[in-house]
């Protein structure tokens, strides 16, 4: 069964005591159901979202992680399911080919696409989950990497995976002040006299409160890294 555990919040509810003695809130993931990137409009007999989410919220976690992004739907359609049954967006797994350059600039706007619907669900504690996509070889061989030298990476390998790590970084908190810039002047654009302005200083990944370290204003784009690749 996998399991996340993310910041505790005050809520109410038959559990409320617990938490305010652990402090620890938990939640699962469609996978734990079957639901995941290579079985989701692939195999049969897969459960559908509604189903997962009633799973569940009726065994008592408190959320979900997305899945496939748009699994559990978009936009209000993704927010209402999780409202419904009183679960909070817990992360969403990202799979981006760090260590494949090449690639990297199609999978960040995948990255976009999934912190945009942390966004739509209100996701202000939900966590991207970065994860390496793989190659053919290395998914056709799970774990072999440590004794298959063909498989595991070398010096310039292991670069330029933590180059797809720094970049994807760097893009979401490109990313998160994009979005705190247009959150100031949608604030100073509708305040009132008389009236605080609704806009919070907390700065945004993608289009949801989460939490980031803003670059600072010499920030410069990642170096490409120093051994080649």
């Amino acid at each position: 069964m996998k399991l996340r555990v993310w910041p505790a919040r005050k809520s109410v509810g038959p559990a409320s005591a617990e938490r305010s003695v652990t402090g620890i809130r938990l939640a699962d993931a469609p996978c734990s159901f079957g639901a995941f990137g290579i079985t989701v409009g692939l195999l049969p007999n897969v459960p559908g979202p509604v189903e997962v989410l009633e799973a569940i919220a009726a065994a008592g976690y408190e959320g979900t992680e997305l899945g496939p992004p748009g699994y559990l739907g978009h936009g209000a359609l993704l927010r209402d399911r999780l409202e419904r049954l009183g679960l909070s967006l817990a992360g969403g797994y990202i799979p981006i080919h760090l260590s494949e350059p090449a690639r990297w600039e199609e999978d960040l706007v995948g990255m976009a696409g999934t912190l945009d619907l942390f966004g739509a669900a209100d996701g202000a504690e939900a966590r991207p989950v970065l994860a390496d996509a793989g190659s053919p070889a290395r998914l056709a061989n799970p774990g072999r990497g440590a004794e298959d030298a063909d498989l595991g990476f070398d010096t310039d390998g292991w670069c330029r995976l933590a180059e797809g790590v720094r970049r994807a970084r760097w893009s979401s908190h490109v990313r998160a002040a994009s979005s705190r810039r247009s959150t100031t002047t949608r604030a100073r654009t509708s305040r009132r006299p008389g009236r605080s302005s609704a806009f919070s200083s907390s700065p945004t990944l993608g289009s949801s409160s989460i939490p980031a370290t803003l670059p600072s204003a010499g920030a410069t784009r990642p170096r490409p890294c120093a051994t080649g690749g």
